[in-house]
């Protein structure tokens, strides 16, 4: 991966989603003199990926087990960097955009916020005894309210994957060491934030809002997330985290300004 000349913190857990959302920000102004797009609010996530960050894109079947999906992986070696795609899923991404866009960009969220380093951290330290180190961890685990998909989509793309898998007993010990690999819950949250963070800047979001958008309207709300190419979830989460809305059922209010400015 090409050397970012941003200060990210140590990984852990104590890293504070403001902290990720300046990050993210930061990331974005190296790319704005050579992404023509990034100033239309859409931003090329695969061009960041494969030109800006210099880090391999490709495409494997990864296998699954019943109660999980993945649709991306990360990987690192000698400090070089991979995003494997699930090729099982392609023509999901073909049809929703937003949701290769948002796996995108959680694995560089994982990249950059340097999580590979909690698994590495030992790597330098001798032993007296030749202990086999673990296997290197992937971050690769997709959850139900996060992604731009309904719980019965999603059950439908696990049947469709069912009806065609044959599965033995080296696959099922396949499945149980992809298990063991799943990120812990920490960073799977920092690597989702960011992802909302890198799609959605605060900065063009509130240039955006100044403009007298009517965000407890759900039809704006729509017309947002196709802006920045997301999905409406993402949107949605996106403006909670930064104070401006609450949503109760189907019903969006202005969160108070005292607030709103607080979190500013």
């Amino acid at each position: 991966m090409t050397h970012i000349p941003i200060e990210v913190p140590k990984p852990s857990k104590f890293v504070p989603h403001a902290r990720v959302d300046e990050i993210a920000n930061e990331v974005i102004r190296l790319f704005e003199p050579i992404d023509n797009q990034i100033h239309r609010h859409l931003l090329d996530v695969e061009n960041v990926i494969t030109n800006q960050l210099d880090i391999e894109l490709s495409w494997e079947k990864i296998a699954e087990p019943e109660s999980r999906v993945y649709f991306a992986r990360s990987e690192e070696a000698n400090n070089l960097f991979r995003i494997v795609v699930n090729e099982n899923h392609r023509e999901l991404f073909d049809h929703k955009k937003s949701l290769f866009r948002s796996c995108l960009s959680h694995e560089i969220g994982h990249c950059i916020l340097r999580h590979f380093e909690s698994f590495n951290s030992n790597d330098n330290q001798t032993s007296l005894f030749d202990i086999q180190r673990p296997p290197p961890r992937y971050f690769h685990d997709s959850a139900w309210g996060n992604i731009d998909l309904t719980r019965e989509e999603l059950m439908k793309v696990k049947s469709e994957l069912a009806k065609t898998a044959v599965i033995n007993d080296d696959d099922r010990a396949f499945i149980r060491l992809l298990e063991d690999k799943l990120e812990p819950e920490w960073m799977f949250s920092q690597a989702e934030h960011f992802a909302s963070c890198f799609l959605v800047p605060k900065d063009r979001l509130m240039d955006l809002l100044e403009r007298g958008i009517d965000i407890t309207r759900w039809r704006e709300l729509y017309s947002l997330a196709d802006q920045f190419g997301v999905s409406i979830s993402m949107i949605t989460v996106r403006l909670k985290k930064l104070g401006l809305i609450d949503v109760n059922g189907k019903e969006i209010t202005l969160v108070p300004l005292p607030s709103k400015s607080a979190l500013l």
